[in-house]
């Protein structure tokens, strides 16, 4: 623990120098946008210098910064990878801007389309430095727990307590509703009469009623059988009989003497007559 301990300071101190080298080599960028040859990118190289300075001090010293004493030099540690990858970007910025410095005014002029697709990459690339640290302080102050603690007093005392209140009116008694907001269920009926409801018989079939021409009108009664039938009070009870007899009962109707049978019937009929 011990020996883990030391290293762990020596890389911070050997970080806060690495600091104080990038503060630098950012404040010899900006000195050298004014220079007569590198002004015909003025804006661009202005622009390079800004953002690698906005980085150290607003992410990177600010964070340091705020960190508690005991892990300033965990956090630089942390970032090591990151705050290399940095220090490239800003080198590689700087030996731009020499080059910018040290041509002609003609190569300058000429070059220029070159030059600015370069700035634009570089600036690309800082972009990209400064996603890469926010990422992974953000990881580290979630190892130390501070990550969520400001979200734990967004909260003031009075929207607790509001929420408190509305978690106790949920619980609300059923005579506590008012009859417009009560569920209606049924009518309530008195519980001194009781109400008996006795099924009501099935009705009667209607009989049929048959009108023709003449006045008078012939009324059906529907019978279980043709024997049975009624027209206008005469009954055919013989001859229905007879021809339900024949009809339904006589199987024999189906044989060749049958046929005979009836065919002498019918013959010996006409003969008498």
């Amino acid at each position: 623990m011990t020996r883990d301990h030391g290293r762990q300071d020596i890389k911070a101190e050997m970080s806060i120098e690495w600091l104080e080298e990038l503060e630098t080599s950012i404040g010899n960028i900006e000195a050298k946008a004014g220079i007569p040859k590198p002004s015909l990118y003025k804006d661009s190289v202005k622009k390079l210098a800004s953002m690698l300075r906005n980085i150290l001090v607003h992410i990177i010293i600010y964070e340091h910064d705020a960190a508690p004493e005991s892990r300033r030099g965990e956090m630089l540690v942390h970032l090591g990878d990151r705050l290399k990858q940095f220090d490239q970007t800003a080198t590689k910025c700087e030996r731009f801007v020499d080059m910018l410095s040290g041509r002609s005014l003609a190569a300058a002029i000429i070059l220029r389309g070159f030059d600015m697709k370069m700035i634009n990459v570089l600036h690309e690339e800082i972009k990209m430095r400064e996603q890469d640290l926010e990422r992974g302080i953000t990881r580290l102050k979630i190892r130390w727990n501070t990550y969520l603690q400001p979200r734990q007093n967004l909260l003031s005392d009075r929207e607790q307590a509001e929420s408190q209140l509305e978690q106790r009116s949920g619980t609300t008694s059923w005579n506590s509703l008012s009859p417009r907001t009560r569920p209606a269920f049924a009518t309530q009926s008195s519980p001194s009469r009781n109400t008996t409801i006795q099924p009501s018989p099935p009705p009667s079939p209607a009989p049929i009623t048959i009108s023709s021409t003449t006045p008078t009108n012939m009324t059906i009664t529907p019978t279980a059988t043709l024997s049975h039938a009624l027209v206008d009070d005469s009954s055919f009870n013989n001859a229905g009989n007879d021809m339900h007899n024949t009809t339904i009962n006589d199987h024999s109707r189906w044989t060749g003497t049958t046929n005979i049978y009836g065919m002498t019937v019918v013959h010996n009929h006409f003969r008498n007559e």
